[in-house]
């Protein structure tokens, strides 16, 4: 649940804990006023029956004035008088009109919450030998039917204002935190490495400050991360640069030392018959010494690299990968519309295949594994390198520098890189690169 369900659902939940303490107030209050209604009703119908009785035994007709005198105590409200036996039918009539058939129009929870202990008084009177039992209950059905009207309206108000409230709430929530989306995805192209990301300036200074301060985060963040390009290619061309010297070294005097080894070897030979096994012996250490130059040299800067371009290169590299993994099957498709004229950009795209290579043969157990190179409609040059070998993790952190130079390589050149990897599953390197001028 995000940040604004959550808030959202806490005003509701304080909106029916508001409501929930009206309608309880408005329940207690209610209760109150029902209870001391028929109290008094009560209380001063029994002080009118008593007056009523001391005067009856004094009257002429005393059973017409008993029943004139129920009569007007029928008209009191929130009372039921019950005489037992009747005195006559209009006392039977007027009771079941106090049944009061309003209280269906309450709900019932509401009745039972608000109606008090019931109430009685019981009262004999002797009129010619018959003896009367006059009983007082009350009835706060209209009372209480008074009460709802009144609480209904206060219901109604806490239902309309707590909605007014979740409405104001949930309108202010949306506007307060609508810029938290930008803000996030923004986060997130910094940590795909799109440093290029700039926030809108926001209304509410509180968001103002965070936008600022992202902004000016982001352009030093590319000024350093310009820097530290520049850095990295200026290292990695000293690198090549003391590699291709240390391969010039190699060549021009190693190489020829060997030469004239062989030579002198050669002329010992020729003088002197007897030490032909022993010649025979230094040819052959120097020949194994020539191939082990030549593969150093090709190491540390591909003849074929300067000489045929960057095309040639991989072949020869991938064709040497061969022969020493034959267990893997590697295939080398070669898409160029033109060859690679820019020295810089040959030398890393070579370099990140080789490292590539060094990676699978060490460590994926590939049986199979696929280069392609190609020029792209986009005008930019695609290197895909993948295997079907073990694999890796993509949250793994454990990834060697292998592909951390082979990344420095790829910004060196104003590219992207690529790496879909998982465990037994494989991995699938994909590099591009604008065609360099």
């Amino acid at each position: 649940m995000d940040l604004r369900s959550r808030l959202n659902l806490v005003v509701v939940l304080m909106m029916l804990l508001i409501a929930s303490a009206g309608v309880i107030f408005s329940v207690l209050n209610a209760r109150q006023s029902v209870k001391r209604e028929v109290d008094t009703s009560i209380r001063t119908v029994s002080n009118m029956l008593d007056i009523g009785l001391q005067d009856v035994y004094a009257k002429q007709h005393p059973g017409d004035y008993l029943s004139h005198l129920i009569d007007q105590i029928e008209q009191q409200r929130h009372i039921h008088i019950h005489v037992n036996p009747a005195i006559n039918t209009s006392v039977s009539a007027q009771s079941s009109q106090n049944q009061l058939p309003e209280t269906q129009q309450t709900p019932p929870w509401f009745g039972n919450l608000v109606r008090p202990e019931p109430q009685s008084q019981s009262r004999k009177v002797q009129i010619n030998d018959h003896i009367y039992q006059i009983t007082l209950r009350d009835n706060p059905d209209d009372e209480i039917n008074e009460a709802w009207g009144e609480a209904q309206g206060l219901f109604y108000l806490l239902a309309l204002q707590s909605l007014l409230v979740w409405v104001l709430c949930h309108f202010i929530l949306g506007q307060a935190l609508k810029p938290l989306p930008t803000l996030l995805t923004g986060l997130r192209r910094i940590e795909s490495g799109n440093y290029n990301t700039y926030l809108a300036e926001c209304s509410l200074p509180e968001y103002k400050q965070i936008t600022d301060a992202f902004n000016h985060a982001m352009t030093s963040l590319q000024i350093k991360t310009a820097e530290n390009r520049l850095l990295t290619q200026h290292s990695l061309n000293l690198q090549e640069q003391e590699r291709q010297t240390l391969a010039r070294e190699l060549h021009d005097e190693l190489a020829q030392s060997l030469t004239g080894i062989k030579a002198v070897a050669s002329s010992i030979q020729m003088a002197y018959p007897q030490s032909k096994q022993a010649v025979e012996s230094i040819l052959s250490i120097c020949d194994d010494l020539f191939l082990v130059v030549r593969s150093m040299m090709r190491r540390l800067r591909p003849c074929s690299l300067d000489e045929l371009g960057l095309a040639a290169s991989l072949q020869e590299l991938v064709s040497d990968w061969q022969q020493l993994n034959p267990a893997c099957q590697i295939t080398l498709n070669l898409d160029l519309k033109h060859e690679v004229q820019n020295s810089d950009a040959s030398i890393h795209l070579f370099r990140i295949v080789q490292e590539s290579l060094n990676n699978i043969s060490r460590h994926s157990h590939a049986s199979l594994a696929e280069i392609k190179l190609q020029t792209t409609q986009h005008g930019s040059l695609e290197l895909t390198i993948s295997d079907n070998g073990i694999g890796f993790e993509n949250n793994s952190k454990a990834k060697g520098f292998g592909l951390l130079g082979i990344r420095e390589r790829v910004e060196t050149l104003n590219g992207i890189l690529q790496i879909d990897s998982q465990s037994e599953h494989g991995t699938r390197l994909v590099v591009s690169v604008p065609i360099p001028s």
